[in-house]
């Protein structure tokens, strides 16, 4: 429609338009760029701030606040820069946007003026050309705005999707085995690193656990104790080797039906907000009050319960912040025996109880283990004295197995971990 008031205004209002284009188009990238770093920037400071909300009572006994508080402030200001990068883009976008489209106006009544002193033109048409003209500049700048939104959105997508398309364990649609798990586990030349360049966690493990035995887990810090565990329980895939339960592949096997017949308890427990109760419950809500405290005494944990201030309906707070952590930890080892596992596995489950605790465990310990297997990573070798076995690690490999009396005969490696827990016995 230009070209048909002016062939000559109607080049010169698109050749305006393509330099718009040209422009919009150049900031898009740095735009982008900006804002990525934006992104990461703001990230840094929110995880930052979650973390020292979490680790406040750490950061209080160390008096690490000026330190924590000078890092806080530069990733703010590191934050506020970036935000006011991405703010001068856009700005400068629009700027020369609005100057390209002035410039464009004054162009078109001048070179307009023009021709209408030449009688190529007519006053009528020159300003009906000029309201059509600013038909084709002003959705122009108004992009600028849509393609920040768009990149903006854009972007967050993209984060987003780098986190919800990451592959499951399994794919969703395929059911692996399901068999009645009787608690026999079987490591065969099992290698497994955690990245590609670190040294191997486990180098050429081979061992069997036999079904309803103790069996006991030592080794110094690094040695890959807890790393035989989660292979176990199939938390890490099998790289090397292969580990099977009751004779399947635990590749096979249906991870669900797997870990609800594994029960974990860790050094570090996580109890939810909630009452002692569906803390205990939370592997079994439908349990009874009865089969709840039942699995609490077993655990040692009864006796203090029932001094709670209303028992087993009193209110934690998240992360059982209102209990020890010995009572946090027998309230996670009551948690997994309440679900009846035909595999337990305690990752230095014990290493926060007192005396008094430990002993009410140990003591029934054969009561916990009977009729299934019971795995115990443990540096407190005196809680194995008991076991039907026990597998040395180091650096990876199994240094020996056997007994509790075999290994302090044989083996060098157990021997000096007993001797410099036991070195007060000796004085």
């Amino acid at each position: 429609l230009l070209f048909l008031y002016s062939g000559r205004l109607a080049t010169m209002v698109l050749g305006f338009s393509a330099v718009t284009a040209c422009v919009i188009g150049g900031l898009i990238p740095l735009y982008r760029r900006k804002l990525r770093v934006l992104y990461e920037a703001e990230g840094q400071r929110q995880a930052y701030l979650v973390e020292t909300i979490h680790g406040m009572e750490t950061v209080k006994g160390l008096a690490t606040e000026p330190l924590r508080q000078r890092d806080w402030d530069a990733l703010c200001a590191q934050a506020a820069e970036s935000r006011f990068d991405v703010g001068r883009i856009s700005t400068s976008a629009q700027a020369v946007i609005g100057l390209l489209e002035k410039l464009l106006t004054v162009a078109v009544v001048g070179f307009g003026a023009l021709l209408v002193f030449d009688n190529q033109m007519t006053v009528g048409a020159l300003i009906a050309f000029n309201m059509l003209s600013g038909r084709v500049t002003t959705p122009l700048s108004q992009i600028v705005g849509l393609v920040q939104g768009y990149q903006e959105a854009g972007l967050s997508v993209r984060m987003l999707g780098n986190i919800m398309n990451r592959s499951p364990e399994r794919p969703p649609n395929v059911r692996g085995l399901r068999p009645p798990i009787a608690g026999t586990v079987e490591f065969e030349h099992v290698i497994f690193r955690y990245s590609d360049s670190a040294p191997p966690a486990l180098n050429d493990v081979s061992l069997t656990i036999p079904a309803g035995s103790v069996f006991g887990i030592v080794g110094r810090s690094g040695s890959g104790k807890s790393t035989l565990t989660r292979l176990m329980r199939g938390t890490y895939p099998i790289q090397h080797g292969s580990v099977r339960i009751d004779g399947h592949e635990i590749r096979e096997l249906d991870l669900p039906h797997l870990r609800s017949n594994v029960g974990v308890v860790m050094q570090q427990c996580f109890l939810f907000r909630g009452t002692v109760r569906e803390n205990i419950g939370a592997t079994r809500p439908d349990a009874t009050l009865e089969e709840i405290v039942h699995a609490a005494t077993m655990a040692g944990a009864d006796e203090f319960i029932k001094l709670l201030p209303q028992g087993y309906d009193t209110l934690l707070e998240e992360g059982g912040t209102n209990l020890s952590g010995g009572q946090q930890q027998r309230l996670s080892i009551a948690r997994a025996l309440l679900r009846q596992p035909r595999i337990l596995i305690l990752d230095e489950a014990t290493s926060a109880l007192d005396p008094e605790s430990e002993a009410i465990v140990q003591a029934n310990l054969a009561r916990i283990a009977e009729g299934r297997t019971v795995v115990m990573v443990s540096h407190r070798l005196s809680s194995l004295v008991a076991a039907d076995a026990i597998v040395v690690l180091d650096r990876g490999r199994i240094v020996d197995h056997g007994k509790h009396g075999e290994l302090l005969s044989r083996c060098m490696t157990y021997r000096q971990l007993w001797n410099q827990q036991n070195r007060h016995l000796a004085r």
